[in-house]
């Protein structure tokens, strides 16, 4: 699974105005964050649709978080901004297999594992712990696995 680059600059401007914890300009936000401000002004469109940033208006508008930051996850901010988060193509709700196998897949089995993983590591990284550095490496290795290539 690869983030497009929109949802990479949406965290980036989450985190961002996170940091400030006051009401950032969309040019003050495009320039913290490498972002156009026409660019930043329409990822910030979609985060305030979705509830995780809010628009003040008038000449000492701009954005701030509606929400503590131990309120909004890496999920929040995905989720919101990708057309899917599924790894693949048979875990979305309608279950496609090219196969028709769908039920009798090994490897379905694995990615139900491997997306139920990534959805709870997402969900348990909030806006808090990235400012606080907490986050280091992400290694995602259980049981038998670590044991045996540690």
């Amino acid at each position: 699974m690869q983030l497009r680059i929109s949802t990479d600059y949406a965290i980036r401007a989450i985190v961002c105005l996170a940091s400030e914890n006051k009401i950032i300009s969309s040019a003050k936000v495009a320039e913290k964050t490498g972002m156009t401000v026409n660019y930043t002004i329409k990822i910030m469109k979609q985060l305030e649709k979705g509830g995780l940033v809010k628009c003040h208006r008038g000449i000492d508008g701009g954005y701030s978080l509606p929400i503590g930051i131990r309120d909004i996850t890496l999920w929040d901010i995905v989720s919101l901004m990708e057309t899917t988060t599924k790894i693949n193509r048979c875990l979305e709700d309608d279950h496609y297999c090219s196969k028709q196998l769908t039920n009798a897949c090994k490897i379905h089995v694995f990615y139900e594992g491997l997306q139920e993983e990534i959805e709870k590591l997402l969900k348990n990284i909030n806006v808090e712990k990235i400012l606080g550095g907490e986050l280091g490496k992400v290694k995602i290795i259980q049981g038998k696995e670590r044991q045996h290539n540690a």
